[in-house]
């Protein structure tokens, strides 16, 4: 009990202020990170929207004759190739803000967590569960009686 007493203590300070502070600065660094990855997404989409258009005013020149169909294909292959590059990155930043969203959760849950045990009095299978994930019992030592015992705390997770 103490343990779990102690490690919450070492992942997060109890205190009013400090909590606020700490969830202002998570929030607002996750926040901004998905606000910038929002704003280049953004970009990214109207690129691809300008280059498919520009791929529309090829095949319009190439069918009234302005282009040859070799000079079409050349500006095409390379257009097509620039779309799925943004693409690409699109899907990128797409999981980039899924993410950070996800983490912005993660956050959430784990200071719910340090609210909900902070005044712990009892520890049961549910407390465990929710701060630690194994529990490893050596073998007692025969000269000192001991048993080595490791803790594997989930609080990075939680």
């Amino acid at each position: 009990l103490e343990n779990i007493k102690n490690k919450i203590s070492e992942y997060y300070d109890l205190s009013k202020v400090s909590s606020e502070y700490y969830l202002q600065n998570v929030y607002s660094n996750i926040d901004n990170d998905i606000e910038r990855l929002e704003k280049e997404k953004h970009n990214v989409e109207i690129d691809i929207e300008n280059k498919n258009n520009i791929l529309v005013q090829l095949y319009n020149d190439k069918v009234t004759g302005v282009l040859s169909e070799t000079e079409f294909g050349i500006i095409k292959n390379s257009n097509t190739i620039e779309i799925e590059k943004a693409k690409e990155k699109l899907s990128q930043l797409n999981s980039e803000i899924i993410n950070l969203k996800s983490d912005k959760s993660k956050q959430t849950d784990r200071i719910k967590l340090f609210e909900q045990y902070k005044d712990i009095t009892e520890l049961n299978k549910v407390v465990l569960d929710a701060f630690v994930t194994k529990i490893e019992i050596g073998k007692v030592n025969s000269q000192t009686s001991e048993r080595p015992i490791n803790i594997e705390w989930n609080l990075y997770s939680a």
